[in-house]
């Protein structure tokens, strides 16, 4: 995951360098991508380490709100995708959707947690 990060934080850059005019302006946009890289990280590590802190409270069946009340918010644009529409007998169908972080693994099987592994 870091090395994506870090492939599209470079992206971004090389992207707005080619359109600067000063390199003082240039070394003001590599400054600004390496803030915003450093926050990211601190981000991430706070979220790992708020999930190992409540990792003793999820449990097989809950929803996704649920485990998010009890290790905190998963990626929103992972949640829509795998939003599990009612069909039209007003049952669920059974999707199988697996959620991979920096230090966990959570799979979901009909929107409802069925298994989770803690990365060392």
């Amino acid at each position: 995951m870091k090395h994506v990060s870090n492939v599209v934080s470079l992206t971004i850059l090389l992207a707005a360098l080619v359109g600067c005019t000063s390199l003082e302006e240039k070394e003001r946009q590599i400054a600004e991508q390496q803030r915003l890289d450093q926050e990211a990280e601190r981000r991430a590590v706070e979220a790992g380490e708020r999930a190992r802190a409540n990792w003793s409270k999820l449990r097989q069946g809950m929803t996704i709100e649920e485990v998010e009340a009890a290790i905190g918010p998963l990626d929103p644009g992972w949640k829509r995708d795998v939003a599990v529409p009612p069909s039209t007998t007003g049952m669920r169908a059974a999707r199988v959707a697996t959620y991979n972080a920096r230090t966990y693994t959570l799979q979901f099987d009909g929107g409802k947690l069925s298994a989770w592994t803690l990365k060392k």
